[in-house]
């Protein structure tokens, strides 16, 4: 007598769902860092009808993946903290450069190459603050580009805070043309200080900077 395997259809259909809401999940936190269950719930494909709202199954699956982190009380804006993200590396790299740096001034290093549009403020410093101590407790760190190290070498030599004068002729051997700008722009590790004045994200925390080069046995933390 053969043998009859038994499925689940409403188990196996609803196991899909999660893994389509999560696929979607993962490439808005790929893109933009954060999103809301709305945007999701919009953009997964159903792969069969269902009788429950497209709303709630994004939500009941996202409230399942173990590395959800809600970003505001009303739970529809959250990240996935383990998945890899352009905020993610920008914040590695800044985690191996300084030892301590400000809420505020790491928003404003990763807004640099990512708008957080209309993203409430305290949804956007929610999320920076959960990003950041889940990469300090991971230890994590990315790796640098050579042309960030030469930059950093520079801002070395004058305590991390420096023209863009100083940090031409500092750097003009050793950098292509135009490439010192474009890494002031856009590198998440320096940030304008002032008119024509440029600093290593977290220079406000110590005027004195032994060493500005990336160092695994630093310790981080992000102060208010």
């Amino acid at each position: 007598m053969s043998s009859v395997t038994v499925v689940d259809s409403v188990s196996s259909g609803s196991e899909r769902t999660d893994r389509a809401v999560e696929r979607t999940a993962v490439r808005f936190v790929r893109a933009w860092g954060f999103t809301t269950v709305e945007m999701v719930a919009a953009r997964f494909r159903m792969l069969e009808r269902a009788v429950a709202p497209r709303v709630s199954l994004a939500r009941r699956a996202l409230a399942a993946l173990p590395d959800v982190a809600w970003l505001d009380p009303t739970r529809e804006w959250f990240t996935l903290v383990a998945r890899e993200s352009s905020m993610r590396i920008s914040i590695e790299k800044i985690v191996g450069v300084r030892p301590l740096v400000g809420l505020f001034e790491l928003e404003e290093a990763l807004g640099k190459r990512h708008s957080f549009g209309a993203a409430p403020a305290v949804v956007v410093r929610a999320y920076v603050g959960v990003l950041a101590e889940d990469v300090r407790r991971r230890d994590a760190r990315a790796r640098l580009s050579e042309e960030e190290h030469v930059v950093l070498e520079a801002f070395e030599a004058t305590g991390g805070l420096a023209t863009l004068e100083e940090l031409r002729a500092a750097t003009h051997a050793r950098l292509p043309p135009g490439a010192l700008v474009r890494l002031l722009q856009t590198s998440p590790l320096f940030l304008r200080a002032s008119r024509g004045r440029y600093a290593v994200v977290g220079a406000a925390h110590g005027a004195a900077v032994p060493a500005l080069l990336p160092s695994r046995a630093s310790t981080w933390q992000a102060v208010p």
